[in-house]
């Protein structure tokens, strides 16, 4: 199964060390805040895939956008968006780009079936373009890396008050 993810890592044993008193509250803070911030994450990622240049008709990619549950294994607390696999298999693709390459049937002896302006057309193969990255996930994250910064470190000031 080929995802996309989007995750990042939480070091909260320097926390426990040097705030004794408040480590599980700044914990619960960041796990809660983590969770929140994943869900904006996801809404993000969903309205890019919206839009141009990602026109859906299916909307097996947006589909499968997910939100991975935040966990704390006693030293890290993770968390991510993650998006692809199953039918929507090709959002690697669309998210590293891709270079020119030939499509051809699985079964040798099979056509290839598409529309092209209203009309049926059958081909033993075709010749992709390729396209470029569209970084839906990446983009998504880079664009908002400094808010969820922000938005993690004030769960940490809010928790040790």
């Amino acid at each position: 199964m080929s995802d996309e993810l989007i995750q990042w890592k939480v070091d909260t044993s320097a926390v426990e060390g040097y705030l004794p008193a408040k480590g599980d509250a700044v914990v619960a803070a960041l796990m809660e805040r983590t969770n929140a911030v994943n869900l904006k994450l996801q809404a993000k990622i969903l309205g890019k895939l919206e839009g141009d240049p990602i026109k859906s008709h299916t909307h097996k990619l947006s589909g499968s956008v997910r939100v991975i549950p935040t966990t704390n294994d006693g030293a890290k607390i993770n968390g991510g968006v993650q998006a692809g696999g199953g039918p929507a298999f090709y959002a690697k693709f669309l998210e590293d780009g891709t270079q020119p390459h030939v499509i051809m049937p699985k079964d040798p002896k099979g056509v290839l079936a598409f529309m092209i302006a209203g009309q049926m057309v059958f081909r033993k193969k075709v010749m992709h373009p390729g396209n470029k990255p569209y970084l839906f996930m990446k983009g998504t994250l880079a664009e908002n890396k400094e808010n969820i910064v922000a938005s993690l470190q004030s769960a940490v000031v809010e928790a040790v008050k």
